[in-house]
């Protein structure tokens, strides 16, 4: 369970740019929310939800650089570019 615990926290930021304080599954909203709420479920189906937890950590990692965050988020870059990196 603490697995899942930490996943939520994940979750829970990911889709509001907060850290959640609740331990527990809250309901997320938005699209953010949709998305984050399924990533959670089909990865606590497929019993991945450390895997994904891990991905994510690494995701947010990556996300911290500023210079590297603009250009995974520029809709102009292609995908190929951005898979190189």
């Amino acid at each position: 369970m603490e697995v899942a615990t930490g996943l939520s926290h994940k979750v829970c930021s990911f889709s509001t740019g907060i850290v959640c304080p609740s331990a527990q599954l809250i309901k997320l909203y938005g699209v953010e929310g949709h998305y984050a709420t399924a990533l959670y479920f089909a990865a606590s189906k497929q019993k991945k939800l450390e895997q994904i937890e891990k991905e994510l950590s690494q995701v947010s990692t990556v996300m911290r650089d500023p210079k590297l965050a603009s250009v995974v988020l520029n809709p102009h870059i292609k995908s190929a570019i951005k898979k190189n990196l």
